[in-house]
């Protein structure tokens, strides 16, 4: 299993973003190192952020994959 330094990554991330919004992938990062630092407000914003932005980029197949990773599969039939 691979090590990672939470909160330096944590840090990079915060600060890539204050320079400038973080593309989807990059605050669907930042959402899970925040979860594994219990930043749990900051994992809902990161998350919606980016759904956000793959909406404003057009990209509906993201979204739907993002939407039915978080609904359990007897709910979705």
């Amino acid at each position: 299993m691979q090590q990672n330094d939470w909160p330096a990554e944590y840090a990079t991330l915060t600060a890539a973003d204050r320079r400038a919004p973080l593309p989807p992938a990059e605050l669907e990062r930042l959402a899970v190192v925040a979860f594994v630092l219990g930043h749990d407000d900051e994992v809902a914003a990161c998350r919606e952020r980016a759904l956000e932005e793959h909406l404003a980029r057009g990209d509906v197949e993201a979204v739907i994959r993002r939407v039915l990773a978080r609904v359990p599969p007897a709910a979705t039939r």
